[in-house]
């Protein structure tokens, strides 16, 4: 998977894979407070690349606050 989102497409796909992740990590008790494992460091690789995304592309369709 590439560093950076460029597309809309990747962003939503990439959205579907952190709450299937989430799900996942979830059921098998792997996402508790202070917890450092594969589930946690891909969501929050996962989840950065999104807030990347969102920051460029999206907030220019409302504006800088």
């Amino acid at each position: 998977m590439g560093n950076k989102i460029t597309t809309r497409i990747e962003y939503d796909a990439i959205k579907e894979k952190v709450n299937a992740l989430i799900a996942e990590a979830t059921a098998n008790g792997m996402l508790e407070p202070e917890m450092d494992n594969d589930y946690t460091r891909e969501i929050g690789a996962l989840a950065h690349q999104m807030a990347a995304y969102e920051d460029e592309y999206m907030m220019h369709s409302f504006g800088k606050i």
